[in-house]
């Protein structure tokens, strides 16, 4: 399995997305991962990970970017999660759908 973080760039900008994959990729199917209201934190990556494991090759892309990029909070904190509501409110708007449609395409 390999994982990494990668840099997108768009249209509007750049942003980063977690990518893990199985060795062999050749026929691997792809997933992307849609991040939680707390970004793309350690559980996300351990859920790309797990379908690396069971051989899909999994992204998880930075949704807040355009408004706070790489966030990163954890569900352990009452303001990590009033926060990451917040940042989850301001970022529901076409531009996710374009970066989610960037994603479809380029794993296509």
């Amino acid at each position: 399995m390999v994982q990494h973080a990668i840099q997108i760039r768009v249209p509007d900008g750049t942003f980063s997305a977690y990518l893990s994959r199985p060795s062999d990729t050749s026929l691997a199917p792809a997933i992307v991962v849609i991040q939680e209201i707390f970004g793309v934190n350690a559980d996300m990556r351990e859920t790309c990970d797990s379908f690396a494991t069971a051989g899909f090759l999994a992204l998880c892309p930075d949704l807040f970017w355009r408004l706070q990029p790489e966030v990163e909070l954890t569900d352990q904190h009452a303001f990590a999660r009033h926060r990451g509501l917040h940042y989850n409110a301001a970022c529901a708007s076409s531009a996710n759908t374009r970066t989610l449609r960037f994603f479809r395409d380029y794993l296509a």
